[in-house]
């Protein structure tokens, strides 16, 4: 009997069978040596792995970038230049980073590896609502820290489910310890709008760097006269806490499936509902929180720490 095997499924074949064969891949960072056991994932320019720091038993991830241009190099030294900043158990630590020479166009940096990240496929199950406060009580916290940062309000311009890790944990509410990640897009928070070049120029870096159903009403049509800040992360909060609670699409997202037009339309008007699913289940005060998130006027929208407040006003209710 003949069998058939595509070309990509035979190499991963004859890949895995290798591995257990070969000794494993050994690399530097900061003079530290890192055994890698598997990759995790790729994006456009960057490969991260699974490793283990040689002579220990803590998994870590190892992001691997590769620098074809200058401006791809200045992006990372600013993404670990904002991971140096932070220590908190809800922001992911960085270990180690370094630039490798020249010709070898890469940088790695060593985290450590909380678990699963809250993926977009995550399914309307996933959390009790108790959980899913705790997880959105944790991610203000972690916010409030970048916006405190003591050079600086940093924001971090990219919240979405998949940049938030998470660990069974025992030393939370809840049970799931949150850890918000990828700080590609972190970015002064406040930033001073005064002509029209400057508005289409925070439009244009905004596209480019942050997920579009998460992204913020004032980075899509940004005033020409106007003070951006760091609110625009509360406002993503709001649609991570939804997209928890709605099989992982945005409010956004989820608006337009149902009445179509585009998502910058659906997102500058503010308008969205409910899944039938998700209001059985999670109580008024989830829907509350998300709604204090998502004031379209960010001049009106909560903070960080005035989020956290509201959060921690609706567990107590859940609690009950």
């Amino acid at each position: 009997k003949t069998m058939g095997c595509s070309a990509s499924s035979l190499w991963r074949i004859i890949t895995d069978a290798g591995r257990q064969i070969l000794p494993q891949e050994e690399v530097r960072v900061e003079g530290r040596r890192f055994s890698v056991a598997r990759q995790l994932g790729e994006g456009g320019f960057s490969f991260v792995y699974l490793v283990k720091e040689i002579g220990g038993s803590e998994e870590m991830a190892l992001k691997r970038v590769l620098l074809h241009e200058e401006e791809h190099a200045r992006a990372v030294e600013r993404e670990v230049a904002v991971m140096r900043q932070f220590s908190h158990p809800n922001l992911l630590p960085l270990y180690a980073a370094e630039l490798d020479p020249p010709e070898q166009l890469a940088v790695r940096g060593g985290a450590s590896v909380a678990s699963s990240p809250c993926q977009s496929g995550v399914s309307e199950q996933a959390f009790t609502p108790l959980q899913l406060l705790s997880v959105a009580r944790q991610m203000c916290v972690a916010l409030e820290v970048m916006h405190a940062a003591p050079g600086g309000p940093v924001a971090h311009r990219d919240v979405k489910p998949g940049n938030v890790l998470l660990a069974a944990s025992m030393e939370v509410e809840g049970g799931v310890l949150a850890v918000l990640m990828d700080f590609g897009s972190a970015r002064p928070a406040r930033v001073a709008v005064r002509t029209r070049r400057e508005a289409l120029m925070q439009q244009e870096a905004a596209a480019a760097e942050c997920t579009a159903p998460f992204r913020a009403p004032e980075l899509w049509d940004t005033p020409s006269q106007c003070d951006l800040d760091e609110r625009v992360d509360v406002w993503s909060l709001g649609c991570t806490v939804y997209a928890a609670c709605a099989g992982g699409r945005s409010p956004f997202e989820y608006s337009m499936a149902q009445a179509g037009g585009s998502l910058a339309l659906a997102v500058m008007s503010g308008r969205y509902s409910w899944p039938e699913a998700a209001m059985t289940q999670y109580p008024a005060e989830v829907r509350d929180v998300v709604a204090c998130a998502l004031n379209k006027d960010w001049r009106e929208r909560p903070t960080a720490a005035e989020m956290r407040v509201k959060i921690e006003a609706a567990l107590e209710a859940v609690r009950r």
